[in-house]
């Protein structure tokens, strides 16, 4: 739906244009049982586990974007790509050919890596899969691809910012933001170019559209392709850039089971993304689509010390 603002200008939300015969089932109410408050505890649990884990998004210490040709990598300040102190002054190259990155090693540099690049030094990036990953002591450094650019991510294992985050922050369970909601796939496969935080587009393909009520008013959500068990949505409401972090939040959604249009939105598992934690991740930005014009009290708070 559009809004019209106080400057005259229109804003999509997710609110639908016709409230008309909304479906009953979308008004089920749910309850905080015991086993439901256990679930969310431990939910809450993996997640700090997963944030503050040697591979977590608080590991990741940098990422340098590569220019044509030869990057230097080491730790002296004339390098391309400078590394932590403690590495070499130069470890090795990365070279950037059109869509293809090698890298070549200096002296014994990555040679105990788990990860091998290819014979000739090639490696695979996030978009293919699983990429190849150089590890040396606690560094470790992957390829990533944004749009038509390349970027080295480095991660280490033993970085301060895992030791300091004493815990995310979290509103209290609410049983009022756990909604049934209605799916809705799409009849023809489609994608949706959705920007990020580094100012590139990032593709997505729609799975369908999630419809539910809150406060007696409905709702329509893009939902993305989650893989196999699960839908993407990303989402903004009017506590972000305040108690909530100011680019949106991430849910993740179950499929509905089979032979059923309906499944559960669950709110208080509204989830910061990877920028919230770090300033070198490359998140995606809620489609306009998915904007929620009421406060989702609900799920994560913002990272005041981020």
């Amino acid at each position: 739906m559009m809004i019209v603002t106080s400057c005259n200008k229109k804003m999509v939300t997710a609110i639908m244009e016709d409230q008309s015969n909304i479906d009953p089932e979308l008004y089920t109410t749910h309850e905080l049982s015991s086993e439901y408050i256990k679930e969310l505890e431990l939910w809450r649990t993996n997640r700090y586990k997963s944030i503050t884990s040697p591979q977590g998004w608080l590991s990741l210490i940098g990422l340098h974007w590569l220019k044509e040709g030869e990057n230097v990598l080491g730790s002296s300040p004339e390098s391309d790509i400078q590394l932590p102190h403690f590495m070499q002054d130069r470890v090795g190259t990365l070279t950037l050919e059109g869509d293809n990155v090698k890298f070549r090693p200096r002296g014994e540099n990555f040679i105990n890596s788990k990860h091998k690049a290819k014979p000739d030094g090639t490696l695979t990036h996030d978009g293919q899969g699983s990429p190849t990953v150089l590890s040396e002591g606690s560094l470790h450094m992957h390829i990533i691809k944004r749009g038509e650019k390349y970027g080295l991510r480095v991660k280490n294992s033993l970085a301060k910012a895992r030791y300091q985050l004493e815990e995310i922050p979290n509103f209290s369970a609410d049983a009022s933001f756990i909604r049934t909601a209605k799916f809705v796939p799409t009849v023809h496969s489609s994608d949706m170019d959705v920007n990020s935080i580094i100012g590139v587009d990032i593709s997505y393909q729609i799975a369908g559209h999630l419809l539910f009520v809150f406060e007696d008013k409905l709702y329509k959500l893009v939902a993305f392709d989650g893989g196999p068990d699960y839908f993407f949505v990303l989402i903004k409401d009017e506590t972000a850039g305040d108690t909530s972090y100011g680019a949106g939040r991430f849910l993740d959604v179950e499929r509905p089971q089979q032979g059923s249009d309906y499944t559960i939105l669950d709110f208080n598992k509204a989830y910061n993304p990877p920028c919230a934690f770090s300033d070198y991740a490359t998140c995606p930005l809620p489609p306009l689509e998915n904007y929620l014009p009421f406060l989702v009290s609900a799920g994560e708070k913002d990272i005041k010390s981020h």
